[in-house]
């Protein structure tokens, strides 16, 4: 029972954090204070990073541009034409419903909240005009590379459309990376190995430690994204936990109700198929 409803634990535990948060965040307190020691710690070292051309504040603008709205978008709609490709129409929907969702959900929460970003004398990067709470690329990280993750697992897509899926999108999405950065300045060299990435993993053959070793890429990634926010000083830290928790709480539904579905079909399905005939008997 537990093992079953799992993902339904997940999302009610991650929500119940949310809720602490999102009621701290507009108010002064030990969260607050948080946030403003961690801006001012991690400011100064982005900052000497970004005037002596140090390789942090490049590797993490190209981490938060792999989960911005252009990126998300192309791969989107990526698997999702995939998917339809493939026939697994009812994956490509529910991937779809999670991923354009989760975009609406962040969008009603943040002007819900209305939460300024962090500001500085000196910004690192240029501040978005968007609200801060909760962080939209956290929360979209989580749930557009989480719910590639479950892809990459669920028995339904079959290995070889997997392998060649996501080699190409990496390819796509590090193909636009290097887009972006060639019309200002040269590409910097992870750029140039992420997109190369890609290709390997479409001539690999779909070996389980090669599959292991995309889930844990993806991982660290989210993880990236959501540092890389704060680092560069848009977000405080409270506004990517918030999303990551946002974030984390929707893909969970999203997946437990995609489970529930697939365990319901596959009886169904399993009795579709024709039925040998008995030998005969002499």
């Amino acid at each position: 029972m537990l093992r079953r409803y799992l993902g339904l634990w997940l999302a009610l535990l991650a929500l119940g954090l949310f809720a602490y948060i999102a009621t701290h965040v507009l108010s002064e307190n030990w969260l607050t204070e948080w946030d403003r020691t961690v801006a001012a710690t991690l400011h100064p070292l982005a900052l000497h990073s970004k005037d002596n051309h140090g390789w942090m504040v490049p590797l993490l603008r190209f981490c938060t541009t792999l989960a911005n709205h252009d990126t998300l978008t192309i791969l989107g709609v990526g698997i999702f034409v995939g998917l339809l490709m493939r026939r697994q129409y009812w994956l490509a929907f529910a991937f779809l419903g999670i991923t354009l969702g989760g975009e609406l959900l962040n969008l009603a929460v943040k002007s819900h909240f209305a939460r300024e970003r962090p500001v500085f004398d000196v910004p690192v990067i240029p501040r978005p005009h968007s609200w801060s709470f909760p962080s939209g690329h956290a929360m979209g990280a989580i749930i557009n590379y989480g719910a590639l993750m479950y892809l990459l697992c669920v028995p339904t897509t079959a290995p070889e459309f997997r392998r060649v899926l996501f080699g190409l999108m990496t390819v796509a999405v590090g193909g636009y990376v290097l887009h972006r950065r060639l019309e200002g300045q040269p590409p910097e060299p992870w750029e140039v190995c992420y997109s190369l990435g890609g290709c390997l993993l479409v001539a690999m053959p779909w070996q389980r430690g090669v599959r292991l070793g995309f889930l844990v890429a993806l991982a660290l990634l989210i993880l990236a994204v959501g540092f890389s926010r704060f680092y560069l000083g848009v977000h405080w830290f409270s506004d990517v936990l918030g999303g990551f928790l946002a974030g984390g709480a929707w893909l969970a539904v999203g997946l437990f109700g995609c489970e529930v579905y697939r365990q319901k079909r596959a009886p169904e399905a399993a009795g579709n198929e024709p039925v040998a005939a008995a030998p005969e008997t002499v």
